[in-house]
């Protein structure tokens, strides 16, 4: 209408992932874990693959 869309069709796959994604986007504390781990990353503060296996496997 008017030179805009109203209307999007995707998927059920599709919609249901979208719907996931909002929700994390939602949980205020993921989000916070996330921002932090990925400023951890950013200052090389890495754990190695092997160091998280070891770790789960306790």
């Amino acid at each position: 209408r008017h030179g805009k869309p109203v209307m999007a069709a995707l998927s059920y796959e599709q919609f249901e992932s979208l719907a996931e994604t909002l929700d994390l986007l939602e949980d205020g504390g993921l989000m916070a874990d996330l921002r932090e781990s990925m400023t951890q990353a950013d200052r090389g503060e890495r754990v190695s693959l092997a160091d998280v296996r070891a770790r789960l496997s306790r």
